[in-house]
């Protein structure tokens, strides 16, 4: 699943916070690139996904699809 099909796109904050943590605990990289990348969309601050970022680097490395960044790049 691409990042521009927003799989997670009518969930609620709340919602989105709670599958992230379970793509954590289960090393679920793609959902947890989803996620993040919904927070994104949605107007998070790049600051503020550095620290999940890093959690998903160490939960889910091997998962991740290609597209999700290691870091967020201020173009």
């Amino acid at each position: 699943m691409r990042p521009g099909q927003r799989p997670f796109r009518t969930r609620s904050d709340g919602e989105i916070a709670a599958e992230f943590e379970r793509a954590l605990a289960g090393g679920d990289g793609l959902a947890g690139a989803h996620c993040i990348h919904e927070r994104w969309m949605r107007g998070q601050y790049p600051a503020q996904a550095e620290a999940p970022l890093a959690q998903l680097w160490q939960r889910a490395s091997a998962s991740i699809p290609g597209w999700q960044t290691v870091r967020y790049i201020h173009g």
